[in-house]
């Protein structure tokens, strides 16, 4: 059931996205850095969204490394401090059994 919802989805916005393309065909001038560029509407809109996304999985990307790496730090450091507190729990056994 949860696959046909997703592809009735899919094609609703297939459908809209090719409605709304036909409907801004109108050309339009991009001014960028070096030059410009006329292209219609919904292509110029589409790779605004394109150019969106991309950027924001690769700021999301580069956090879930950032996050990945200080958790692989702090799992070091926890598996020294148990061998640390380990060792000390076993001196304080050693002691007590010599008491």
């Amino acid at each position: 059931m949860k696959r046909v919802f997703q592809t009735l989805l899919f094609l609703l916005v297939v459908i809209v996205s090719i409605l709304f393309a036909t409907k801004n065909y109108h050309s339009v001038e991009f001014n960028y850095l070096v030059s410009q560029v006329s292209l219609p509407l919904s292509i110029l809109l589409l790779l605004s969204f394109v150019l969106g996304v991309a950027i924001g999985v690769a700021v999301v990307y580069f956090q879930m490394m950032r996050l990945r790496l200080g958790m692989m730090k702090l799992k070091h450091q926890n598996k020294k401090a148990s061998k640390a507190l380990d060792s000390q729990k076993q001196e304080a056994g050693l002691l007590k059994a010599k008491s």
